[in-house]
C-alpha cells in the first residue's frame, strides 16, 4: 500500500473511530450498577479527600475490591470538568481512543505494515462488544483495562520478535503496562496474559525469554507495586483482603446465589453472535494464511494472538460468573489475529495466484472490508443513540432528578419515591449534596407524611399509590416522571363505577348503555348471542372492526386513578384494554390476565390519571389485535 493511500485510509479510520467512540458520549444518563457505583464512590472520595479507601455513605465499600486507578481518574476529571457524565466517562473515552491509536501505530510505524495497522484499528472500533455498554463508552474500568492489556500484548510480542534487542527497555514498559492493568482491575490485569506464556513455551526464542530472570523481575516489581496498595488498604480498612480473596479470586469457581450465564459456551456464543460479529466467522482465515504464507512475521503474530485469545477465552468460559464485558480484554488479540490473517491472505493472492494484479486485489480487498464493517458500524451507531427514545426504567429517576436540579437550582430539599435499586439515583443525589448541599430523601414505599414536600415519582405503580394518598400541585414533568408538591393528604372521596355488559341498547341500537348511568354510551361494533360472560350478549370484534366498547368520558371531579377490566374470549391470548387521553398525549394499554373462568379471561388495567389532567376527554375501548374474532363482555371502569 502506497504511503499516500495509507494516510488517507488511516484518516478515515480515525474519523470513524472518533465518531463511534466520542459522539454524544456524555448525553446519556449514568448507567445503573457498575458505572453508577464507581461514579458515586468517586464523589465521596473527593469530598473526603480520600485516595485509598472507597466509601459509600461513610462506610467502606464492600461490593467492589478493585484497586482505585479508575476512581482516581474520575476524581481528577471531577476537579477539572465538574461532576457530570462527561467526567465519569472521559477516562474510558480517552482509553478507547488510545487503544485504537496504539494498534494502528504498532502496525503502521513499528512493523511498517500500513495495512495491518489500519485494519487492526478498524476492526477494533467496529466490534460491538468493545464500542458500547460497559467498555468504551461508559465510565467502567474495562476500557482502561483493555488499553493496558493491549499495550502489554504489543510489547510482549515485540519483545519476542526483536529479542534480545533492547530487552531492558521492553521489560520496563511491559512492567508499567501490567502494573496499570492491575491497578485498574486487580487480578484481571494478569489473567489475559496467561496464553502468551504458553506461546513462549512453543517457540525457541520464547523459551529463551522464559529463562531470562528479567522477565520474572518485571513481574515481581509489577505485583509488588500493586501489592503495596492492597497492604495499605488492609491497614486502613481491616477485612479488605478477605473480601479480595472471596470476591475477586475465589469467585472464579465459587458459585454465587444467582448465576446469570452458567453455560461454558456463553462467551463463544456472545462473540460470534454480537460482540465480535461478523468478524468471528473469519477465524479460519488466519489459519489458512498461517499455512500458506512464507512471511515469518505473519506466522508468529497469528500464532501469538491465537494462543493469547484461545487461552483467555477458555479460562473465562470455565469461570462460574460471566458477564459480557468480562471478556473485553480479548479484543486486542482478536483484531490482531483476524487482521493479520486477512493481510496475509491478501498478499498470498497478490504474489502466488495473481502476480501483477496487486492494485486490483487491493481495491477488491478494500471493498470487501467496507462491506464487512458496514453493518456492525451501523448497529453500533444506533445503539449509541438509543437513549434518545428509550430510558431504562431504573435510570429514569436519576436522569429526571439531575434535570430538575438544573432547572430549579433553588430547590434544596427533595424526595424521590422509587421501587428500583437506588445506586444510579445516588450518583445524582451525591452530586448535588456535594455541589450545593441539597438534601434528598429516597423512599421505596410511599411514606405516611409528605406534607409540603417536593416529590419525584416515575414508576407507574408508585404514581398510582401516591395519587391515591396525597393531593398535590404539578411543578414539572417529562415523558416518564413528575415533580409534585404535596399540598395535603387526600381525603377519601366518592368513587364512580361505570360498567357495560352489552345488554342495554340505545334506541337506535348504535350504542350500549350503562344501566346505572344511561348517559354513558359505548360503541356497538357488533354483538353476538352465541356466547357471553354476563347477560345475553357480548361484543364481537374482528380485523375489520377491531375496536369495541369505546366510550368518551370527562370529569370535573378530581379523580386520580382508574381501574378497568373486561372479559374476553378467543382462541388466542390476544386482545387489549386501552385508555387514552389525546389532549395530554397519554396512552396506556394492557393485556394482563388477572383471572380466568372457563374459556373467558379477565383483562385488567390499573393506572393513575396524570396530574396534568384538567377535564380533557378520556377514551376507553377494547382492541382486537388478532387475525380472528374476539368476544368481549362485562366491561368495568372504576374511578377513584
Amino acid at each position: 500500500m502506497k504511503k499516500n493511500t495509507a494516510v488517507f485510509f488511516s484518516i478515515l479510520v480515525f474519523a470513524l473511530g472518533f465518531y463511534l467512540i466520542v459522539k454524544d458520549f456524555h448525553k446519556e444518563q449514568v448507567k445503573i450498577w457498575d458505572e453508577a457505583s464507581s461514579a458515586k464512590n468517586a464523589i465521596e472520595m473527593l469530598a473526603n479527600n480520600e485516595f485509598i479507601v472507597q466509601y459509600d455513605d461513610g462506610e467502606p465499600v464492600r461490593d467492589d475490591f478493585k484497586p482505585p486507578l479508575s476512581l482516581w481518574l474520575k476524581m481528577l476529571c471531577y476537579s477539572v470538568f465538574g461532576i457530570n457524565e462527561f467526567s465519569v466517562r472521559l477516562p474510558s473515552i480517552l482509553a478507547a481512543l488510545l487503544t485504537m491509536f496504539f494498534l494502528w501505530y504498532y502496525g503502521f510505524f513499528v512493523l511498517k505494515r500500513h495495512d495491518l495497522g489500519i485494519i487492526s484499528a478498524l476492526l477494533l472500533v467496529s466490534s460491538r462488544g468493545y464500542v458500547g455498554y460497559h467498555v468504551a463508552r461508559t465510565g467502567d474500568p474495562d476500557a482502561l483495562l483493555v488499553l493496558f492489556i493491549a499495550l502489554a500484548v504489543i510489547l510482549l510480542f515485540h519483545l519476542f520478535w526483536k529479542y534480545p534487542q533492547n530487552r531492558n527497555r521492553y521489560y520496563w514498559f511491559i512492567g508499567g503496562a501490567i502494573t496499570l492493568a492491575m491497578y485498574t482491575k486487580g487480578i484481571m490485569g494478569l489473567a489475559p496474559l496467561v496464553g502468551i506464556g504458553l506461546f513462549f513455551i512453543t517457540q525457541k526464542k520464547g523459551r529463551q525469554i522464559l529463562s531470562d530472570y528479567r522477565l520474572y523481575l518485571t513481574g515481581f516489581i509489577a505485583i509488588s507495586l500493586t501489592g503495596l496498595y492492597y497492604i495499605t488498604r488492609e491497614a486502613l480498612d481491616p477485612g479488605f483482603l478477605q473480601g479480595v480473596l472471596k470476591y475477586e479470586i475465589l469467585s472464579f469457581r465459587e458459585a454465587p446465589a444467582f448465576v446469570k450465564h452458567p453455560e461454558f459456551s456463553f462467551y463463544i456464543n456472545y462473540l460470534y453472535k454480537e460482540g465480535f460479529h461478523p468478524f468471528f466467522y473469519l477465524a479460519p482465515v488466519p489459519f489458512l494464511a498461517y499455512f500458506l504464507t512464507k512471511n515469518n512475521l505473519f506466522k508468529q503474530l497469528i500464532l501469538f494472538s491465537f494462543f493469547g485469545s484461545a487461552v483467555f477465552l477458555l479460562g473465562m468460559s470455565a469461570a462460574t460468573l460471566k458477564n459480557e464485558w468480562y471478556i473485553s480484554p480479548i479484543y486486542p488479540y482478536l483484531v490482531l489475529f483476524i487482521s493479520t490473517g486477512l493481510i496475509g491472505l491478501k498478499e498470498i493472492f497478490s504474489e502466488k495466484f495473481y502476480p501483477g494484479h496487486g492494485r486490483t486485489i487491493g481495491i477488491i480487498f478494500s471493498v470487501l472490508i467496507f462491506l464487512l464493517v458496514f453493518q456492525p458500524i451501523r448497529k453500533i451507531d444506533k445503539a449509541n443513540h438509543r437513549y434518545r427514545y428509550e430510558v431504562y426504567h431504573p435510570e429514569r429517576e436519576g436522569r429526571f432528578f439531575d434535570n430538575i436540579k438544573k432547572r430549579y437550582p433553588e430547590i434544596k430539599e427533595i424526595a424521590v419515591i422509587t421501587p428500583h435499586h437506588i445506586r444510579q439515583l445516588q450518583f445524582y443525589t451525591k452530586k448535588y449534596e456535594y455541589l450545593d448541599q441539597t438534601e434528598t430523601h429516597i423512599y421505596q414505599k410511599v411514606p405516611e407524611d409528605m406534607t409540603e414536600q417536593k416529590v419525584i415519582v416515575c414508576d407507574q405503580e408508585k404514581l398510582f399509590q401516591f395519587s391515591r394518598k396525597y393531593n398535590f400541585e404539578l411543578i414539572d414533568k417529562d415523558e416518564y416522571c413528575y415533580l409534585m408538591k404535596v399540598t395535603g393528604e387526600r381525603k377519601t372521596s366518592d368513587s364512580l363505577l361505570i360498567s357495560c355488559n352489552a345488554s342495554v341498547f340505545s334506541p337506535d341500537s348504535m350504542y350500549f348503555l350503562d344501566p346505572a348511568n344511561p348517559n354513558v354510551k359505548f360503541s356497538n361494533p357488533g354483538f353476538s348471542e352465541k356466547t357471553s360472560f354476563s347477560g345475553p350478549f357480548s361484543v364481537v370484534t374482528n380485523p375489520q372492526t377491531p375496536y369495541g366498547f369505546t366510550t368518551n368520558l370527562s370529569f370535573a371531579e378530581p379523580y386520580y386513578s382508574i381501574e378497568m377490566s373486561v372479559w374476553a374470549k378467543s382462541q388466542t391470548s390476544e386482545g387489549y384494554l386501552v385508555i387514552s387521553i389525546p389532549g395530554i398525549d397519554f396512552y396506556h394499554q394492557s393485556k394482563k390476565i388477572s383471572e380466568t373462568q372457563g374459556e373467558w379471561r379477565r383483562i385488567s388495567l390499573r393506572t393513575f390519571i396524570p396530574p396534568v389532567y384538567e377535564g380533557e376527554e378520556i377514551k376507553v375501548y377494547v382492541w382486537n389485535n388478532s387475525n380472528g374474532k374476539i368476544y368481549f363482555d362485562a366491561l368495568s371502569i372504576l374511578l377513584k
